[in-house]
């Protein structure tokens, strides 16, 4: 049911001659040690996946690894079922962990091909034999009755430690390498506590010792220009195409921020607003979060009305559009400030306070320490800097503007890659609603893109938002032609909370003209069957009306395996299982999105909402009620679907450390029936019409497998049925799984 629970086992003899026995109290500890290494590695293979190659396919991976847990647990029946000492192969599986934690992360972070081939996977291959072992060597005999329920308490508790405090914590640190290098050390404690008292004790210490030794060197700092694994890498083409080198890289709970410098010359000719002389050497900076979301601190004396580069210049001219058209803008939020830049441009363009909010902090650190470049821009008394997730600060600020500025907050390649967390929830409907209702009476929004892709999407949001209110509100501009990486501000929507007037719009068309800029022209209204406006509940800016209708047929599918098959004693447990995996793979998916948009830090989120469904869910195992009635499961799905987003609204009003222990608090408690459908599948595969042979192991393989194909739709989902789809295809396939145990 969850990436970190093995299976039990059918109780067996299994006294060997020669073998050591591992005390309980080592084992307990062991086992959660180790558990606790496989959560922060969790969090750490999540992290890198996503910064590598999106947030979809961090789930991908995750299921992929359940699956691999399910296939290290069904082997390690079958070699114990045909007479392997249990306590031998648990100390080798314990030994190997570590080393297989060091080799798997040193590939994933340099190769392509450790992806696709599932290097990652192999750290939870190995736990799943060791997870069996510690089955086996737990006997349930009568002065042991409840032996294997407290090595599962301390199996979930160490897990809960690695997915809510291990691994976010090296990840605020260190990053993905630091979380996997945690996962590393903290295996190798584990190999030492399961070493038992035989003299491969010291074989085992050594392998552990030069594990963590290994492990060190997963987070030295890479050339993040160097070339590597990943896709769309718009830190390596722009250290390409402007001769950059690499500074330094900075971690946080938040993202990773890279910094890149490059020298450049004033460009003849200059006049007399300039701010240096022809031929002047000039520092230019870009910050990368995620290596996606670029932001620029450019040279500037903090004086002059233009930037000292041409090239600087050409990227502000659209932006000087708004300020231009109505010159009375002196109080100005800019959502999303990064560097300065968009900052340095309101106050050249008169505005007397400028409100600065950035959610990433070290992007505002870089860009104050580099205050001798850029003229000191977040530095200036006119300018009030938040480090904050700007819905969440500006939703409960109750200040005006006139101008609200939102440049590249969403990019396309991000946006594909579904970074839906912050970014993407900065243009759903209930956004711009937001940013409208803090607009002063004569204010302008104003949405800046790189992409005619995205700009159309904005246009078609506020079409939808204003019905035939938009032509009356709206100026659309755009430079034609425009390549993204030469002009990445080349498209730009006025948006104005009372109707343009005719001088007013004639105005800004003449200055968008003066820049190359053309007006863009509304397309058509959307066909009837396309989806609504994004929301909150699917904060991406691409809609389709046939994905919509591929993902119902799909969910449908999935959900009519469980009611239609026909499958016998055999197979009932494995079509449970796989559904039930399916179910609990998008309810993880929601609860990572909903404790994002409450915490703000995605890191923070993932592992706090796994930690706290693992929990929850192994604490009601213990439940005899779970295990009777699975159909719990889907009622409990069903309250996540209905209760989360109000409670992730309301938390996020709170400070950080109260919402997230209510969140974890919340999502523990209804998820405490999840594991019923899990458990009565191992209570049928492990019956007397079941195949003994590793069938327990097969299940989880089974709930790997449901857990994969539900991972595949995840980024179709996001952008048809959204969340709360999501969350409704979770409870109608528990809702299956349970039936299917039941015929």
């Amino acid at each position: 049911m969850n990436a970190t629970s093995g299976p039990p086992t059918h109780p067996r003899d299994d006294t060997h001659r020669g073998s050591v026995p591992v005390s309980t109290r080592r084992l307990r500890a062991g086992v959660a040690v180790a558990s606790a290494a496989v959560g922060a590695w969790e969090v750490g293979v999540a992290r890198l996946a996503g910064l590598l190659y999106g947030r979809t396919l961090a789930w991908v991976c995750l299921s992929l690894a359940l699956l691999a847990l399910g296939l290290g647990g069904w082997w390690a029946a079958r070699r114990l079922d045909r007479g392997a000492a249990p306590d031998r192969l648990l100390r080798r599986a314990a030994a190997g962990l570590p080393l297989t934690l060091v080799l798997a992360g040193q590939l994933c972070g340099r190769f392509d091909l450790a992806w696709i081939t599932g290097a990652f996977a192999w750290p939870f291959a190995v736990f799943g034999v060791a997870v069996t072992c510690s089955w086996r060597l737990t006997r349930p005999t009568e002065g042991q009755r409840d032996g294997r329920s407290a090595l599962y308490r301390w199996e979930l508790g160490g897990a809960a430690a690695g997915l809510a405090l291990a691994g976010p914590a090296a990840v605020a640190y260190a990053g993905a390498p630091g979380a996997c290098a945690t996962g590393a050390v903290l295996a190798a404690s584990s190999a030492w506590a399961l070493r038992g008292r035989s003299s491969t004790g010291a074989l085992v210490g050594g392998a552990a010792a030069l594990a963590a030794t290994l492990a060190l060197l997963v987070g030295t700092p890479q050339d993040p220009a160097a070339d590597g694994p990943g896709f769309e890498n718009h830190l390596r083409r722009t250290a390409q195409a402007h001769g950059a080198r690499w500074l330094e890289t900075r971690h946080s709970a938040w993202a990773r921020t890279d910094a890149l410098v490059a020298r450049a010359r004033v460009e003849p000719p200059r006049d007399a607003a300039g701010g240096a002389p022809e031929g002047e050497a000039l520092t230019r900076h870009w910050v990368f979060t995620d290596g996606l979301f670029v932001a620029r601190s450019v040279p500037w004396n903090g004086r002059d009305a233009r930037f000292a580069l041409a090239a600087d210049e050409r990227l502000a001219r659209l932006k000087r559009v708004a300020f231009r058209a109505r010159p009375d803008q002196r109080r100005v939020l800019v959502v999303g400030a990064g560097a300065g830049f968009d900052v340095a441009v309101a106050l050249q363009e008169g505005a007397q306070r400028v409100t600065a909010v950035e959610i990433n902090g070290d992007t505002v650190a870089l860009a104050r320490s580099w205050a001798v470049h850029n003229g000191a821009v977040l530095a200036r008394p006119e300018v009030d800097v938040v480090v904050a997730d700007a819905r969440r600060w500006v939703a409960r600020s109750s200040e005006r503007w006139d101008q609200v500025l939102l440049a590249l907050v969403e990019t396309a390649p991000a946006s594909v890659r579904g970074h839906v967390t912050a970014h993407g929830r900065l243009l759903t409907r209930e956004a711009l609603q937001l940013w409208r209702s803090r607009l002063s009476a004569e204010g302008l929004c104003v949405i800046v893109h790189n992409t005619p892709r995205l700009h159309r999407a904005t246009i078609r949001q506020l079409r939808g938002l204003l019905g035939a209110r938009y032509a009356d509100h709206v100026v659309a501009l755009h430079v034609p032609d425009a390549a993204p990486e030469v002009d990445p501000f080349s498209h730009v929507v006025l948006w104005s909370r009372r109707p343009w007037r005719p001088d007013e719009r004639a105005r800004a068309l003449a200055v968008a003209a003066q820049a190359g800029a053309l007006a863009t022209v509304a397309s058509a209204p959307a066909p009837v069957g396309q989806p609504a406006l994004t929301t909150d509940d699917r904060p991406q800016l691409y809609e389709r009306a046939p994905v919509s209708l591929a993902v119902a047929v799909l969910l449908l599918a999935l959900v009519g395996l469980g009611a239609l098959s026909r499958g016998g004693a055999r197979r009932r447990p494995l079509i449970a299982a796989a559904l039930a995996g399916a179910g609990l793979c998008w309810l993880q998916v929601v609860g990572t999105a909903w404790a994002s948009a409450a915490l703000g830090r995605p890191s923070l989120a993932l592992g706090l909402t796994l930690a706290a469904m693992l929990f929850g869910a192994g604490a009601g195992t213990h439940a005899s009620v779970v295990a009777e009635r699975p159909w719990l499961a889907a009622l409990s799905a069903a309250v996540l679907a209905a209760g989360g987003p109000p409670l992730a609204e309301a938390l996020a009003a709170l400070p950080e450390a109260p919402a997230a222990a209510l969140w974890a608090l919340a999502v523990a408690l209804v998820a405490a029936p999840l594991g019923g459908p899990w458990l009565a599948a191992l209570a049928q595969a492990a019956g007397p019409a079941a195949a003994r042979d590793g069938a327990e192991g097969r299940v989880v393989a089974a709930d790997g497998l449901g857990a994969l194909a539900a991972a595949g739709l995840v980024g179709v989902g996001l952008v048809s049925v959204g969340l709360s789809g999501l969350a409704a295809g979770a409870a109608l396939c528990l809702a299956a799984a349970s039936a299917a145990l039941r015929r």
